[in-house]
C-alpha cells in the first residue's frame, strides 16, 4: 500500500492534475473574496447616499 502511494506522489501526470487543480481552487476562492469586498463597498455606497 505504502510503495503505490509512493509511485502516486512522483507520479508527472498526478502532480501537474493537482497544480492545476490547486490553481483553478485558488483562482475561485480570490474571485469569491473579491466580489464579497466589492459587493459590501456597493451596498454602503447606495445606503450611504440616502
Amino acid at each position: 500500500m505504502l510503495t503505490k502511494l509512493k509511485t502516486l506522489q512522483n507520479h508527472a501526470g498526478l502532480i501537474r492534475y493537482f497544480k492545476n487543480t490547486s490553481w483553478m481552487m485558488a483562482e475561485q476562492f480570490l474571485r469569491i473574496i473579491a466580489g464579497l469586498f466589492v459587493g459590501i463597498y456597493y451596498i454602503e455606497d447606495i445606503y450611504s447616499r440616502n
